[in-house]
């Protein structure tokens, strides 16, 4: 999954570029020169986010009202930056060839530097999936959405703000 993102995004960066030249081609290019950087991601983020939601769960069954309360707010705001870091991590691994180290410490101080940015692109993330799940009608729309355009169309609008980023910080 961490490489194929990679490969989604870098693959996209060229398109909005005009720097691509057959689509298939360099996305199994990408993929294979992302491919430890990417898997070694998504397994470090699948980690954090079973340990967040076994929090979650841990602290909905414990029954606290406040402290419950105060938890969970807390668990989110984390979660928050645990997706705000994955979405900056993959696309570094897709536009500069940086470590992993470097890529998650850049994620990480992206995710806070460009908080506006970051929330925005989880809410782009996030809307179709909460649009998906009203009910049965919406899931079913939602997943043809998904099979057809939705995947590459979120990349893509997600592709151009990170570009912006990305042009800001090169210039300073």
């Amino acid at each position: 999954m961490g490489a194929s993102t990679a490969a989604l995004y870098s693959v996209m960066f060229k398109l909005i570029q005009k720097n691509e030249s057959y689509i298939a081609r360099e996305f199994f290019y990408a993929f294979k020169n992302n491919f430890k950087q990417g898997t070694a991601l998504w397994f470090g983020s699948l980690f954090l986010q079973l340990i967040l939601t076994a929090d979650f769960l841990i602290i909905r069954q414990m029954g606290l009202a406040f402290l419950g309360n105060i938890l969970f707010v807390f668990l989110f705001i984390i979660e928050f930056f645990v997706i705000s870091i994955s979405l900056y991590a993959y696309a570094l691994i897709a536009r500069y060839t940086l470590s992993l180290s470097a890529v998650i410490k850049n994620s990480f101080l992206l995710s806070f530097g460009r908080l506006p940015y970051s929330m925005l692109m989880i809410f782009i993330c996030l809307l179709p999936v909460i649009l998906t799940c009203l009910n049965l009608y919406t899931l079913l729309a939602g997943i043809l959405f998904y099979l057809t355009v939705g995947f590459s169309l979120i990349c893509w609008i997600i592709c151009h703000i990170f570009l912006y980023i990305f042009k800001i910080l090169d210039c300073i």
